[in-house]
């Protein structure tokens, strides 16, 4: 059985689902941390990437320790080392699988997009 969820209070760039139960697992659609106020803060965007994965975790009763696999996206492998950084900091014990993949984003102020299964 599979089961779409879409967050009150989140956006979201297209006609998608911010996650989907399928039996025991989440998949949780790229998160963007863009706003308003970080439009060039790599830092500020992966947080927040990780902050609305979080919110959506706790819909499902669950939390990021307990994110399996993470993708992560970046526009520059330039911040390849700061998102190191910023990953070991939300996940200090007992890390996720990870892949990197650096890439181009619709929108240009995009630097960082995140997805991840639970």
């Amino acid at each position: 059985m599979r089961e779409s969820n879409i967050i009150a209070g989140m956006s979201r760039g297209g006609p998608y689902s911010h996650a989907v139960k399928s039996e025991s697992n989440i998949y949780i659609s790229g998160q963007t941390g863009l706003n308003s106020s970080n439009r060039t803060d790599f830092a500020s965007q992966f947080d927040r990437s990780i902050e609305n994965i979080s919110m959506i975790l706790r819909a499902y009763g669950k939390t990021a320790s307990e994110i399996s696999k993470l993708t992560v996206f970046l526009k520059r492998k330039d911040d390849f080392t700061e998102m190191n950084s910023l990953f070991a900091k939300h996940f200090p014990a007992n890390p996720p699988a990870r892949t990197t993949i650096v890439c181009s984003f619709v929108n240009d102020d995009v630097l960082v997009e995140l997805d991840a299964i639970v």
